[in-house]
C-alpha cells in the first residue's frame, strides 16, 4: 500500500494518478477522502518497483481534474484545472513542492 490510512472505513484514496518523471521514479498523486468529503491532494514518489523514495506529503487542498489525467512536465507532474473563468496549472517537482500558475 502506498497510503497508511488508520482508519480504512473512513479514509481512502480517489483519483490515483502516477506519471513517470525519471528512467526509474514516478511521481504518484491521489485524492485523500474520508466517506464524504474531500480532505486533501497527496503525492509521494516511488521507483519502478513501488518503492517508496520520497513519503507521501500533502499538496493542500489543489484538487486534481475530474476528468483530466496528470502528465510530465520539467522532471515533475503537472495537471490542469479551471475555475471562476480560469485555467491553473498546478506543478509539482521531484521534491513534492507544489507550485500554481494562473494561465491567461
Amino acid at each position: 500500500w502506498l497510503t497508511d490510512y488508520s482508519n480504512r472505513e473512513t479514509d481512502h484514496a480517489e483519483r490515483p494518478q502516477a506519471v513517470r518523471i525519471a528512467d526509474d521514479s514516478y511521481l504518484v498523486l491521489w485524492e485523500h477522502w474520508s466517506l464524504s468529503a474531500y480532505i486533501e491532494t497527496m503525492a509521494l514518489v516511488v521507483d519502478e518497483y513501488g518503492n517508496v523514495k520520497t513519503e507521501a506529503k500533502s499538496l493542500g487542498s489543489e484538487r486534481l481534474h475530474r476528468n483530466g489525467e496528470s502528465f510530465g512536465l520539467a522532471g515533475g507532474a503537472a495537471w490542469v484545472t479551471g475555475a471562476a473563468g480560469q485555467l491553473v496549472l498546478h506543478v509539482v517537482d521531484s521534491s513534492l513542492e507544489h507550485t500554481s500558475y494562473v494561465l491567461d
